[in-house]
């Protein structure tokens, strides 16, 4: 669970420009990318002023250090989450301009105002680096400039062996393998998330196994459509840390909706904000930068004996200015944050009783709305039982057997129910007749691809223990249920909940086997 105000850093990557356009392009680069994102024109002296601009949600702050060299330039953007209340993103770049290159660094972070928000913002690449790749020129040495293709050559695996431990590298090498002929993850695309962070070698169908267990170790090997992120040597202990992530795993993230793309930037970001966090430097250190450039220039003119009653008055100006300025900011952060929260409490208030108050104006006149009423007032809570138990009662074409209330029991302290509640709605109401007409591809778009699956991973479909987890007696016989809705992915009912259910199409019912805790996977430690 995130706290209330907590930083999360997303995203953070750095890039030195060659080439006497080097600037030119980081400024065209970066005011392309802001007119993209806010919808409003800007122009590079507009981003250099020092000036702050407002567009709908978004507001644009630039900051200038230029009197002295180098010269430093900074550009934050805020703006608020369009869909998750609470959560704002701000996107630091900076800039500083030297005699013969120019340095960019991007920081992406987000900032939660409560700990009502639990949702993990999604590991991105901002898209500002996409405008740098395409007409930059980047330094000797950049990491992932283009993909590299492993060939089946002794000498081959040997540049990568000694790659691999090569006390001086600072940045992870990810490889790709085939499974069928075919890699799970594009080796293309995956290179051009992680530019300027890691290095994709794929390894293809042609590469013997044998051969590169035999050269590089099986630690460090990849094959059968595995992906094995393989970061910096430690010298003092004489070995690498590794993710290996297998192909059934890849398979079963793949079906539960994920973008392997994202999973794999997330992973390597979690090595690698640390280190390019420290080469970024913020408004703040352009803002000192700025005054120190003025008490410089000061201290000079003292010392020449120039009359320096103006440069005085102009650095006592700029330094009022600059106490007001982070005035204002800290009053409309004040503001917005309220606001945000305020909209956020009602937002949640609507989520936790819309659907309780539709169950109770439905029910009026079939079934006893005592428990709906007492949690419309407080005093009864909305849990994972009580959500089967009304949404039975109120749609009528809802079965719910006996091993999903037992599941559903233990699954007592589910956090978010009131999604629970929504979805059985929508699976009685919209899902099953949508279902009954023409199958999954009448459903698809009722529920998200992350939140429902018409079936698992092949592997854990052939598995007998998978099989018997999901297999529950209906109307005299032993039903596998394959078809679930999935809510988080962390492994206890208090953040993550699944349920299973059967169409029956001959009664026309959703039957519901199963409402609480994960059930085991070709990944799952029990089995």
């Amino acid at each position: 669970m995130l706290e209330g105000n907590a930083l999360v850093l997303v995203y953070a990557n750095n890039f030195t420009l060659t080439g006497g356009a080097g600037s030119t392009v980081a400024f065209r680069s970066i005011v392309g990318w802001l007119e993209r994102k806010t919808g409003r024109s800007f122009s590079i002296p507009e981003i250099l002023s020092g000036n702050e601009f407002r567009q709908g949600i978004y507001q644009v702050r630039t900051y200038a250090a230029d009197k002295r060299e180098p010269q430093l330039y900074s550009i934050l953007l805020t703006h608020r989450d369009e869909e998750i209340y609470g959560r704002f993103w701000s996107t630091e770049i900076s800039v500083r301009l030297e005699e013969a290159s120019t340095f960019i660094s991007i920081l992406l972070e987000t900032q939660e105002i409560s700990t009502r928000i639990t949702e993990i913002p999604v590991t991105t690449r901002p898209a500002l680096v996409n405008y740098l790749a395409s007409n930059a020129e980047f330094a000797a040495g950049t990491v992932g400039l283009k993909l590299r293709n492993l060939s089946n050559s002794d000498e081959d695996y040997q540049a990568l062996d000694y790659e691999i431990k090569n006390p001086k590298r600072d940045y992870p090498l990810v490889l790709v393998s085939c499974c069928d002929g075919q890699p799970l993850v594009e080796p293309e695309a995956l290179q051009r998330q992680l530019f300027g962070l890691a290095q994709v070698i794929f390894v293809d169908e042609f590469c013997d196994s044998w051969k590169m267990a035999g050269i590089l170790g099986q630690t460090y090997s990849a094959w059968g459509g595995a992906v094995n992120i393989i970061f910096p040597y430690i010298s003092h202990k004489g070995f690498c840390y590794r993710e290996l992530t297998r192909q059934p795993e890849l398979e079963e993230l793949r079906q539960e909706g994920c973008n392997l793309l994202y999973e794999i930037l997330a992973r390597v970001t979690h090595s690698t904000n640390w280190l390019k966090r420290r080469q970024h430097f913020s408004p703040a250190d352009v803002r000192a930068k700025r005054q120190k450039d003025y008490l410089l220039y000061l201290r000079e003119q003292i010392e020449q004996g120039q009359d320096n009653t103006e440069m005085l008055e102009q650095l006592l100006a700029d330094a009022d200015r600059e106490l007001q300025e982070q005035k204002e900011i800290s009053n409309r952060l004040l503001e917005t944050a309220d606001k945000e929260r305020e909209e956020a409490e009602n937002k949640v208030k609507q989520l936790r009783h819309k659907p309780v108050a539709k169950v109770a104006a439905a029910v009026k006149d079939k079934t006893d709305i005592t428990d709906a009423v007492l949690v419309l007032a407080g005093q009864k809570e909305l849990t994972p039982r009580l959500c089967l138990e009304l949404a039975a009662k109120q749609s009528g074409n809802i079965v719910i057997l006996e091993s999903a209330l037992k599941s559903a029991d233990k699954a007592a302290n589910y956090r978010n129910s009131q999604n629970l509640l929504a979805a059985l709605y929508k699976l009685g109401g919209e899902f099953l007749p949508a279902y009954l007409a023409g199958g999954d591809n009448k459903t698809e778009a009722i529920f998200s691809r992350d939140t429902y699956a018409a079936k698992e991973s092949a592997q854990t479909m052939n598995k007998p223990e998978c099989i018997k987890a999901r297999t529950f007696p209906y109307k005299g016989e032993e039903v596998t249920m394959w078809q679930h809705l999935g809510w988080g992915v962390a492994d206890n009912t208090r953040e993550s909940l699944r349920l299973y259910f059967h169409v029956d199409q001959e009664d026309k019912k959703i039957v519901i086997g199963h409402c609480g805790a994960h059930l085991p996977t070709i990944q799952s430690n029990s089995v």
